[in-house]
Order: structure tokens, then sequence, then C-alpha cells
């Protein structure tokens, strides 16, 4: 790679699907790198935070109020298949079908839960062009946070 007293080549590699980038990421992570870019081929450059690119890096995490629980389908129906949650403040909002084990899809399936907080692991911060809120690339669930009483807002994660 040429490199001159401002700029240096970084290597590129294209990618598919949400796999490779996850692969590529874990594997910058297990040579001691921060993490990886994804940049849309197509989004112009831009000298400020763009949608165009999404920055990987350790996983960050995030308490979310649950808004309602939505049941599975196939081999989850009859048990919990998502949580929708929310930031405390309304402008981030997420819905988590991953990281739940067996027991908790049966003993988290109710109404119950909802208003409770959760902790969500995450890799970015993320905005869809269909809506005015944000969400969250790659959410997985943690846990319940029985010790805590109050969400983050949008704010306290940016």
């Amino acid at each position: 790679s040429h490199t001159s007293s401002r700029l240096s080549a970084i290597d590129t590699i294209m990618v598919s699907n949400i796999e490779e980038v996850n692969l590529l990421f874990q594997e910058a992570i297990s040579r001691g790198e921060e993490g990886i870019i994804l940049k849309d081929m197509m989004a112009p450059w831009e000298g400020k935070r763009s949608k165009g690119v999404i920055k990987f890096n350790e996983e960050k995490t995030a308490d979310l109020i649950v808004s309602w629980v939505e049941e599975g389908t196939g081999e989850n129906e009859g048990k919990l298949g998502a949580l929708q949650l929310s930031s405390v403040c309304g402008e981030l909002k997420v819905k988590v079908g991953t990281g739940f084990s067996q027991k908790q899809r049966v003993d988290l399936f109710s109404d119950k839960i909802v208003g409770e907080i959760v902790e969500v692991g995450y890799n970015a911060l993320i905005t869809s062009k269909s809506k005015d809120t944000v969400s969250l690339f790659l959410p997985v669930f943690k846990g319940i946070r029985i010790d805590k009483d109050g969400a983050n807002t949008l704010e306290e994660l940016s």
C-alpha cells in the first residue's frame, strides 16, 4: 500500500451479507484492532457523520423500556418471539428477537414485562429512511435490569 506523509491506503474488502461483516469484525477484534468500518459503495464521501458509513467497534449496551411483546412463529409459536423496546425519550425504537434462551422465551412471554427495563447489546446506532426514530444495529437481549428503574435516553447513547 502507498503511504505519504498525510494519506495512507487501507485494505478494502467487499461484502454481500451481514454474516461476512460479522466475520471481518471478529477477525479485526482478534488481531487487537478496534473494529471495522462498513461503507456503502454508492454513498458519496462526506467529511462528517454519514448514513453511508457504519463504524463497528466493541459491542455497546443500552437499557431500554419494553413497549410490547411479540409472539414467535414456527418453533417459538406460543412463546416470546421479540420485544419492542424504546428509549425513555422515545427517539430510539428497536425490536430485539435474539439472545433469549428457550426458558426465557417461555417465561418472558407475558404482558407483565411491558414497562420493565432490559439491557440490550448492539454495535451501532442507525437511522431508517422510513422512520423518524433511531434504531440499533445487531441488537441482542442481555437481560432484565431489576436493579434499574430508568432507561437510557438517545442522547446518552450517542
